[in-house]
């Protein structure tokens, strides 16, 4: 459920009206992390971009909530799933790191593909894989989420169609993580083995 609500740029004080979630609510996951939503795809709300400057940024990252927009039909938000390339650009330019532009690319991918825009969720996929990728080779993964990263780099090689890659990484999941993790990583690779390339529901 989410609600109209009127948002100030912490940039360049523009007021414009936006939409916070309320309330969601999900059953299970897809194998690549994603959370099954029920109904409306709650993603694209979770963050927010200025129209005058494209500042983008989650709700407590803009300098303040102003009235709450009751009873106003709000146009389509016609950025949707590209906020979070925005973000994850933002997060780039600023120096965060390689995992956090990374996650937020993958997240990205969540978001357009629960939204049917698929060659936004290719783009946010590679994006999300080059960016994690790098943040493995240089040793920026957080160590707490060392083994998540691995199966989520197979998970969108497989995905990809990077057959290989993605039986590299699985292994190595399957080594650093729980034994939960390493059963999923498990399943999955023997998907990548017979070249199956399509999502999974695993729970």
């Amino acid at each position: 459920m989410t609600h109209p609500i009127i948002l100030k740029c912490p940039k360049c004080n523009t007021t414009f009206f936006s939409r916070i979630v309320l309330s969601c609510g999900s059953q299970g996951v897809y194998s690549d992390l994603c959370p099954r939503y029920w109904g409306e795809n709650p993603l694209p709300y979770f963050i927010h971009t200025c129209p005058n400057c494209y500042f983008t940024g989650t709700a407590n990252e803009f300098k303040e909530y102003l009235d709450r927009a009751e009873g106003l039909n709000l146009p389509i938000d016609r950025l949707g799933c590209e906020k979070y390339v925005l973000l994850a650009k933002r997060y780039e330019e600023e120096g965060r790191g390689p995992y956090y532009v990374g996650v937020t690319y993958h997240k990205g991918s969540w978001c357009a593909r629960l939204s049917g825009e698929r060659l936004l969720e290719e783009e946010c996929l590679a994006k999300a894989e080059e960016w994690l990728e790098k943040a493995l080779k240089d040793g920026l993964v957080p160590r707490d989420k060392l083994p998540l990263t691995l199966y989520v780099l197979g998970e969108i090689s497989r995905l990809r169609g990077e057959f290989e890659k993605a039986l590299k990484y699985y292994d190595e999941a399957a080594n650093k993580g729980t034994r939960e993790l390493a059963g999923l990583a498990s399943r999955q690779k023997e998907l990548a083995e017979r070249g199956d390339s399509s999502l999974k529901v695993i729970s």
